[in-house]
């Protein structure tokens, strides 16, 4: 986020100014924007755990 605040030289302000909106969206509005920019086919997931987990077994 900084680097991107620094390249488009960004408010100082920027970061606490998004968290305000974001914060300020209902869950729908969250809903329409995931729906309308987000691809499921073309996520990967990445699942982690505690290395001394060994709830889903070892890894091969």
């Amino acid at each position: 986020m900084f680097q991107e605040m620094s390249a488009y030289v960004l408010d100082p302000k920027y970061i606490k100014k998004e968290e305000e909106i974001i914060g300020a969206m209902t869950l729908e509005q969250h809903k329409q924007l995931s729906q309308k920019y987000l691809d499921e086919s073309k996520m990967a997931y990445l699942v982690v755990v505690d290395a001394g987990c060994n709830a889903v077994g070892p890894v091969q």
